[in-house]
């Protein structure tokens, strides 16, 4: 589990520097996309996150598109500059993109066993438990993806000393009906659920496991291995705030296969207050 600290504070308003974190990235694939902060620190060297403020832009027309938020999607091959500017101050970001045109390849653990994660499904107080929760279980953090396919596809629980499933299964997919589908209807409070609404129909999570339920529910490639989560990263590593403050995070994946990754919106996160 990776950690930061909180340290509530007085904070300066005014300030000396600013600076975009990360300072340099590499981007990958069709579609690839990085978040962005700026931070503006202080005299006495405290952090401010100013993301939202500052006005965003970046070089090699056609390559990049950046929003105000600093999310930045890759469209072309090429070197980009990202830029931020703020009350006359400018920082700066590298960025490279490659192979902007191959489509990442669907792999039902990252795909599907990320949202799982992100929304808290398989979490040990829920069906990541020991015997999962409700009759259906998932493996803890989607370590184990194709027991979680197994159990999501073909249906079964939790089994003391056995592999053999015993009773009925009930699948958690309908490929006949995906809109049907368990999986769906649970989540959304469609159907009762002990974990409530988990997503909204028609949000991002929603519809990328109903765009793969119609698609007949794939699992993807058996050998993933250099997509395999081996760290995670959190900027910054501490965060000073004012009482009622707010600060973004940055949550970047190294893989097994030696990439760096924007995971800021797959992330779960867990405060300890």
């Amino acid at each position: 589990m990776t950690r930061l600290l909180l340290l509530l504070l007085p904070l300066a308003a005014r300030a000396d520097t600013l600076r975009v974190e990360p300072a340099s990235r590499l981007l990958q694939g069709a579609a690839a996309t990085q978040q962005f902060l700026a931070i503006a620190t202080a005299p006495d060297g405290l952090d401010r996150d100013v993301t939202t403020e500052v006005a965003w832009s970046v070089s090699g027309t056609g390559r990049a598109s950046i929003d105000a938020t600093g999310k930045l999607t890759a469209l072309a091959d090429g070197a980009v500059r990202v830029t931020a500017r703020w009350q006359g101050r400018t920082a700066a970001a590298s960025l490279e993109i490659r192979d902007a045109a191959r489509a990442r390849e669907f792999a039902f653990g990252i795909d599907i066993g990320g949202i799982l994660t992100r929304q808290g499904c398989n979490g040990a107080n829920c069906h990541g438990g020991v015997k999962g929760r409700g009759g259906f279980k998932l493996s803890a953090g989607a370590l184990h993806p194709k027991e979680d396919y197994e159990w999501i596809v073909k249906g079964g629980a939790y089994q003391v000393l056995t592999s053999e499933v015993k009773g009925p299964r009930q699948p958690r997919i309908d490929l006949a009906r995906p809109e049907a589908s368990l999986l769906l209807q649970k989540a959304t409070g469609a159907a009762p659920h002990g974990g409530g609404r988990r997503f909204a129909p028609g949000s991002r999570d929603y519809e990328t496991i109903l765009d793969w339920i119609r698609r007949g529910a794939p699992f993807g490639p058996d050998d993933l291995r250099e997509n395999r989560v081996v760290r995670l990263e959190v900027t910054p590593r501490v965060v000073t705030l004012t009482a009622g403050g707010q600060h973004r995070l940055l949550v970047t994946a190294h893989l097994a296969g030696g990439a760096s990754v924007d995971f800021t919106s797959q992330a779960l996160y867990i405060s300890n207050d």
